[in-house]
């Protein structure tokens, strides 16, 4: 047993030399005369000596002389039993002034054991802290989120940015859910509760506070535990605003779906093209069989049987033409029209459209800058829109016709997507009337869609309205709720060129179906036209050499040594096209004129549905004495 507990004490010294010299801090040992007996490693390095140099020297050798009477004071008060707490001056062993906090007591042995420690090398490390904690506060209050330390009932203990006019000071206390809207609380309850219970990250969306503007904002949350000596002390919340995202994905279905629609449109569009290009072709040749077949003599019965198939004719040219018009395949010939000057030459025919019991309301803006447009096609489209309006008002009502200028800006085509940046002037047709509902709304400009009973429309007005403003440049667009009226805003480009106001309708020359004796080459691969043309246009008296496509024409007009004094050739044909057989023919025969026939607006001879510049052009369906008169027309030109 004596064994063992001298063991025990040994190893006990062992352990209590070894404490001494690897403490942290500096220890040192002094007798009662203040002679050092003992001093570990890092009281030596604190005034840069060697170990165990400072043994054997009294505490007043490393004292500078002013701190002398001090130290000798401490030293008296240690020995009769008071522990001191002060900061010594000491000398390092260079000569240097070094500055320690020295906490010195009485031991049993009689001994004096000081433990010290270096008050630079602390503070330079509050410094760091300090410096740490500032540079971490600057980055957190530049943060482009919003970060926060809550505990477990919601209390801000942090916050680095808020929103005004609150403060940091103001925020830091009060409750996270005081600035969380009612419906989006339980979310962040369950989100703090699942960081407290197991540590781990949560992340979520939910609306946050509105902005100073009243403008919504929703924020993504990502929360996640803040852990001090294995405990969670606090879930820190880093709320990212997403606001600007979810607007963009808003905005990017709204474009998709505006795509979807456009492409439907575009696709109809195309079929109703070439519809009408074939029904223009069966329109014509059944014109101009009723035409000959009038000039054959009287025949009362006949004759009625032969002028309602003429109204049929008429009719079906009519549709062609809205169906053209929709699918943007109509050739027109713009000119610079200034709105409020058309508006107002208009004006007297809406007031006898519309009738007494609606009031019409001109609203003009003065000075506004001329548009490039149809004449006749904006027209079809104000009336077109006043009969609607009208019939949305059978009790009465007041319909507005208004003008204004307006300049869009990129953010504004993002509601206008068919249309660019610019100026324009835009010109509104709104009723006070039924008002349209929503289902009806998403389908308004389609082909064939009515509301209207049978036999009461054919749903091509609306649908044309849309591609003659499309074809223009432009756009349509409508506001209407049920039972609050119906605003249609025609958005037009304005032209670039002078204003050129158009205050009267061109005066139209009657036609002139006079007999002729030139050479004519006609072009057309419908053979039934081709028939009744040639046989009228001989009775004209003109020569006519007739030919079913581009191929054969080139082949007739090699034949012939005489002059050909116009060719009259559709546009679209099988083997060789009509803008192509013109120019091939000219090349030979350059005193050759050309007049072109179709019933489609093709890109050969018109850009965008605008007819190239000296052209001649005859559209389908036309009736044989209009036929005539134009190639009279076009034979007596300069």
């Amino acid at each position: 047993m004596v064994g063992e507990r001298e063991d025990l004490r040994l190893r006990s010294n062992e352990l209590a030399v070894l404490l001494f010299e690897e403490a942290s801090d500096g220890l040192f040992s002094a007798s009662p005369d203040g002679v050092y007996l003992a001093v570990n490693r890092s009281g030596h390095r604190m005034l840069g000596y060697e170990d165990r140099e400072l043994v054997g020297k009294r505490v007043l050798d490393v004292t500078p002389a002013h701190d002398a009477a001090r130290v000798t004071a401490s030293l008296a008060a240690v020995l009769r039993g008071n522990v001191q707490a002060e900061i010594w001056s000491m000398l390092r062993k260079d000569g240097s002034l070094v500055q320690l906090e020295v906490v010195a007591q009485l031991l049993s042995n009689g001994t004096i054991l000081a433990v010290v420690r270096d008050m630079v090398g602390r503070a330079a490390a509050e410094r760091e802290v300090q410096a740490s904690e500032a540079k971490l506060r600057s980055i957190l209050s530049t943060a482009p989120d919003t970060i926060m330390s809550v505990d477990r009932s919601g209390k801000i203990l942090f916050v680095n940015r808020t929103l005004p006019p609150l403060s940091v000071e103001q925020v830091v206390g009060t409750s996270c859910y005081a600035y969380v809207p009612p419906g989006s609380r339980a979310r962040v309850e369950r989100a703090i509760e699942h960081v407290f219970e197991t540590r781990g990250i949560d992340e979520y969306e939910v609306e946050g506070p509105p902005d100073p503007d009243g403008v919504r904002i929703f924020v993504s949350v990502r929360a996640g535990p803040l852990i001090e000596r294995d405990k969670v002390v606090a879930a820190t919340l880093c709320a990212t605003d997403v606001s600007y995202r979810k607007q963009t994905e808003a905005t990017r279905a709204r474009l998709e779906e505006q795509l979807a629609h456009a492409q439907k449109m575009e696709s109809v569009g195309q079929l109703a093209g070439g519809v009408a290009h074939d029904l223009n072709n069966i329109l014509t040749a059944v014109g101009s069989l009723v035409e000959l077949s009038q000039q054959e003599g009287p025949n009362a019965q006949i004759s009625e049987y032969l002028d309602g198939i003429q109204a049929a004719t008429a009719r079906g040219a009519a549709l062609t033409q809205q169906l053209l018009a929709f699918a943007r395949k109509r050739i027109v010939r713009p000119e610079d029209v200034e709105l409020g000057a058309a508006l107002k030459r208009l004006a007297p025919m809406v007031r006898s459209l519309i009738g007494e019991h609606i009031e019409l309301e001109l609203k003009l803006a003065g000075g506004l800058r001329p548009v490039r447009v149809d004449v006749g096609s904006l027209e079809r489209v104000i009336m077109n829109l006043v009969v609607n309006a009208r019939d949305a008002m059978p009790n009465g009502g007041r319909l507005r016709l208004q003008t204004w200028a307006t300049t869009l800006d990129a953010h504004s085509v993002e509601q206008h997507p068919e249309l660019t940046p610019g100026p324009y002037a835009v010109l509104e047709v709104s009723d006070t009337g039924t008002g349209i509902l929503p289902e009806v709304l998403a389908r308004l400009f389609e082909p064939f869609f009515t509301t209207k009973p049978p036999g009461a429309g054919s749903g091509l007005g609306l649908a044309m309205c849309h591609g003659i403003v499309t074809q223009a440049g432009g756009k349509i667009a409508v506001h209407s709720e049920r039972d609050q009226g119906a605003s249609f805003q025609i958005y037009l480009p304005l032209s670039p060129l002078g204003a050129v106001s158009i205050n009267a309708p061109a005066v139209q020359r009657p036609l002139d179906a006079r007999p002729g004796r030139e050479t004519l080459l006609l072009a057309e691969d419908e053979a039934m036209i081709l028939r009744v043309a040639r046989s009228y246009l001989t009775k004209l008296g003109y020569r006519v050499l007739a030919a079913g496509d581009g191929v054969e024409a080139l082949e007739m007009a090699a034949q012939v040594s005489d002059s050909i004094d116009l060719l009259v050739t559709d546009v679209v044909m099988p083997r060789l096209g009509g803008r192509e057989l013109a120019r091939r023919l000219t090349e030979l025969r350059p005193k050759t004129k050309v007049l072109y026939v179709s019933g489609y607006a093709e890109n050969t001879l018109a850009f965008g549905g605008v007819l190239a510049e000296g052209i001649n052009f005859m559209q389908k369906p036309y009736s044989l004495n209009a036929l005539a008169a134009r190639i009279r027309q076009v034979l007596d030109q300069e």
